[in-house]
């Protein structure tokens, strides 16, 4: 009979906790016996345009379907929530059932356990919140690791700092990951990246932003090796020799904080392109909304209208300018 094929269980998920939101990274590779492919192991969702309830980010490590059950739960049931302590109950309440229900249904040589990262803001906090869970349990972190070993959690403990903007938590996650997908067995594929900030907006680092900025990353931790070389060089090299590497070093840092800026430009170009969109559907739908209106009516700026049954009669000043299209409807 042949052997089924198991999810492996090594991962990278990183969660921390910056002075303006939190930033959640995660790997996408899933390893199996025989294959491996790519999961996305990193879920987001935030309220409507009426910011009513929760912004959630789940990732998971260890068996993916439990990981992956939970994690909906959590998306569904959370959200509509308004405070934080009914979101930290519901999430316990989640995990209870899924460990204490769901888990003993199963033979226990065909299932793992399964922890998650969770970034959470309610609308009644001013600042979202960082939790890892462990079992049922839950326990609200500043920076955290799963599933990737002491390496990277030394990278971490070396990188973080609780006053680092989100955007300082963007470029140690990317490095955390870089690491990790080169050192650790079963960590890879591509990254993920999502920052919870501080109103309750989630935004999910596109990939090809991702790619040029690892891209950018690599760089520089070859040129930051070659000047430690040479810094340390000082039997073989003159101080001369010493400054123009000093000098080559500060050009060439100058060049990629030059590809960063205009990866930026780029990004900031998609989302005024974005935001154009956004407004124009909003304007067609209003456009669109108006049409099903069975009467409007034009008003002039200084009219002097009454109704009588379905018709406004008014007194009209000539030239009077167009302020206004009221929708009417009969009763």
């Amino acid at each position: 009979m042949p052997r089924q094929e198991r999810r492996r269980t090594v991962t990278l998920i990183a969660g921390m906790v910056c002075k303006d939101g939190i930033v959640m990274a995660a790997d996408s590779e899933q390893s199996g016996f025989y294959r491996k492919s790519n999961v996305p192991k990193l879920e987001s969702t935030q309220p409507g345009p009426k910011k009513i309830g929760c912004s959630v980010i789940v990732a998971g490590a260890g068996n993916g379907e439990l990981a992956d059950y939970a994690s909906h739960r959590i998306m569904r049931q959370v959200r509509p929530l308004q405070k934080m302590s009914e979101a930290e109950a519901k999430l316990e309440e989640i995990l209870a059932n899924i460990f204490g229900q769901k888990m003993p249904v199963y033979k226990t040589e065909d299932l793992g356990e399964f922890r998650l990262l969770i970034a959470l803001k309610a609308p009644d906090r001013d600042n979202p919140r960082l939790y890892s869970t462990y079992g049922s349990t839950l326990v609200e972190r500043k920076k955290f690791v799963l599933g990737s070993g002491s390496l990277v959690d030394y990278v971490l403990d070396q990188i973080y700092d609780g006053e680092m903007l989100s955007e300082d938590g963007v470029v140690a996650a990317l490095s955390l990951l870089q690491i990790a997908k080169k050192y650790v067995d079963g960590v890879g594929g591509d990254s993920k990246i999502a920052v919870l900030d501080q109103t309750g907006r989630v935004r999910q680092k596109p990939a090809w932003e991702i790619t040029s900025e690892e891209s950018i990353l690599a760089e520089h931790s070859q040129l930051a090796n070659k000047l430690m070389l040479a810094m340390m060089r000082t039997r073989s090299d003159s101080d001369l020799e010493w400054t123009k590497h000093l000098s080559s070093f500060t050009q060439s840092i100058g060049e990629l904080r030059g590809k960063k800026k205009d990866s930026d430009k780029v990004l900031e170009e998609m989302w005024e392109k974005f935001q154009a969109a956004m407004t124009q559907q909003k304007e067609e739908e209003e456009r669109e909304e108006s049409k099903k209106l069975p009467y409007v009516i034009s008003i002039p700026a200084t009219n002097l209208f009454k109704q009588e049954g379905n018709v406004f009669t008014g007194k009209s000043v000539p030239n009077a300018k167009l302020v206004a299209k009221l929708p009417f409807k009969s009763a």
